[in-house]
């Protein structure tokens, strides 16, 4: 267990580092790169707007719960009246930056389609 309360690991695909968190919605494992990113919290409405700009990020919080925030510095924005309260840590999720992403798909695909086949018709 990391000093943040995540479990450590590396991935089996391309052997970068990763965090597990589980997902609040459903006690989910889920991957994350440990490189996490602060901002303000976005609404559906005002992340619509922000897609395609690099100051839009989505991943994971501590809790688990998906989270769209606009990040604060590295090119993004620069705010120093904006209260640490009111700022959320994100986690992406590895499948978006893994290089090896596609090859899980495929293995995941052929997993569901031989248990498809074993079914009773």
């Amino acid at each position: 267990m990391s000093r943040d309360g995540h479990d450590s690991g590396k991935c089996r695909g391309c052997g970068a580092p990763i965090l597990w968190v589980r997902t609040a919605k459903d006690d989910r494992p889920v991957p994350l790169d440990p490189v996490a990113f602060r901002g303000v919290v976005l609404t559906r409405k005002e992340a619509s707007e922000l897609k395609g700009s690099p100051d839009l990020r989505r991943g994971y919080n501590r809790d688990g719960f998906v989270v769209a925030i606009r990040v604060i510095g590295q090119g993004g924005l620069f705010d120093a009246a904006i209260p640490d309260e009111d700022l959320e840590t994100v986690w992406e999720t590895h499948f978006a930056t893994c290089p090896r992403r596609k090859a899980f798909r495929r293995v995941q695909a052929r997993r569901r389609e031989l248990a498809a086949r074993r079914r009773p018709s």
